[in-house]
């Protein structure tokens, strides 16, 4: 048995269990967080406590929030699906002149970047 409890059976067999009402203090097993908030986050904190909502539930449903959305960052990035919005959101325009090389040869695309930035120093 642990400190806290043994402690909590003592004020429970003194009768003050009651009376002071921290066992339930000395017997939880979660831990309280203490938050430093800026005078806007304050008045928006006392603006949903006067609504009514308990402001652990707001902490716990934002910290379950992000870390799902952790969990949601930690999988394998689509590769194709992030290519194909960034051609459809910057498509090329439509009187773009063809290239020169073969774009999937890695040699040609290498020289014709050499050839280009060669130019701009000049």
């Amino acid at each position: 048995m642990t400190p806290s409890h043994v402690y909590a059976k003592f004020l429970a067999s003194q009768g003050l269990d009651s009376v002071v009402k921290t066992s339930y203090l000395y017997i939880m097993s979660s831990r309280l967080v203490n938050v430093r908030l800026d005078a806007d986050r304050l008045r928006k904190a006392q603006t949903l406590r006067a609504r009514g909502m308990a402001l652990s539930d707001v902490v716990r449903e934002a910290i379950d929030e992000r870390f799902a959305a952790l969990r949601r960052s930690e999988s394998p990035p689509d590769v194709r699906t992030i290519v194909r919005r960034i051609f459809e959101q910057y498509p090329d325009p439509p009187d773009l002149p063809s290239r020169d090389y073969d774009v999937y040869d890695r040699r040609a695309a290498g020289v014709a970047i050499l050839r280009k930035l060669r130019t701009f120093r000049r």
